[in-house]
């Protein structure tokens, strides 16, 4: 009879014991989790590999910022599931540089599963050009802000969003079709211009104000002059998503060579991962999920 009670009583703490290692295990894993997605005093910016444009920046006192977001819905959506911890569910500001269908899908999405606590946006104003479902993207984007009761604000060149000692500055932007923003992005002396919106129409305004930077996001598809020899980065992160009726036709090889820096200053999600840049203000450190070339 006490042999039989006895067994019952083993089990029991059988269980207890796989239950507490659960816990244990669980615990841990949300101690990794912390530790990965902290604030840590760095500025990290992320230039995801998603099919559009995607941008993601930490700020040094853990604030999120998103910039864009590309044409695969899902595809974000899974992206800031990775990049950012389970229980986050709020970006502190979104950034949409320009409404096209390489930005504005994801965005929809991530307003379905993410509170944002304030949109920023280059102006938008009638396009003849636009397609029914491209209107209607863009009225759900409005009326999911609406429905989050997020304040939307109009940036123009000069207007600037600061970000914990870091510092956006919108250096140009475009009117109708060409709608877009050009971003500067500060801390300390590292300097990133964020180009990826930008179209010829902004040639002008942006050669007004070029001086050296030491990271540029820019489109693959553009010709690398008058623009990139007037920044003269130290690294350029190619984007993908600006379209151009004549593309400009160049190799990887004679694109480090244009630029006089090799192929280790040059970057392009579809061959590097995403990428990210992490700096304190004075070092910078650049962390790829490939090797590439």
């Amino acid at each position: 009879m006490s042999d039989n009670q006895a067994q019952p009583v083993s089990g029991n703490k059988q269980q207890r014991s796989r239950r507490w290692l659960l816990v244990l295990v669980l615990l841990l894993f949300l101690v990794v989790m912390w530790y990965q997605t902290r604030a840590d005093g760095m500025l990290h910016v992320l230039l995801l590999e998603t099919s559009g444009d995607a941008m993601l920046l930490k700020t040094p006192d853990g604030r999120v910022v998103l910039i864009d977001g590309g044409s695969d819905p899902s595809d974000l959506v899974l992206q800031l599931g990775h990049y950012l911890s389970p229980w986050q569910r709020t970006l502190d500001i979104m950034i949409l540089t320009r409404s096209d269908m390489e930005r504005l899908p994801a965005q929809v999405a991530v307003l379905e599963h993410y509170e944002v606590g304030l949109v920023v946006m280059a102006p938008i104003s009638g396009h003849a050009s636009m397609s029914s479902y491209h209107q209607a993207l863009q009225d759900a984007w409005f009326a999911l802000l609406q429905q989050q009761q997020t304040p939307v604000q109009v940036l123009w060149p000069g207007s600037q969003i600061p970000l914990d000692g870091a510092l956006l500055t919108v250096l140009a932007t475009g009117d109708g079709d060409t709608a877009g923003l050009v971003l500067r992005l500060d801390y300390g002396t590292f300097r990133m211009v964020l180009a990826q919106a930008a179209g010829p129409s902004l040639d002008e305004a942006l050669l007004a104000q070029a001086e050296p930077i030491t990271a540029l996001v820019y489109p693959w598809s553009r010709p690398l002059d008058p623009l990139v020899p007037a920044w003269q980065p130290h690294m350029i992160l190619f984007s993908h998503s600006y379209e151009m009726d004549d593309p400009v036709l160049m190799t990887w090889y004679e694109r480090a060579t244009f630029v006089h820096q090799g192929m280790a200053g040059l970057y392009h999600p579809e061959l590097h991962g995403t990428i990210e840049c992490i700096t304190n203000g004075q070092h910078l450190t650049v962390i790829t999920e490939r090797h590439g070339q």
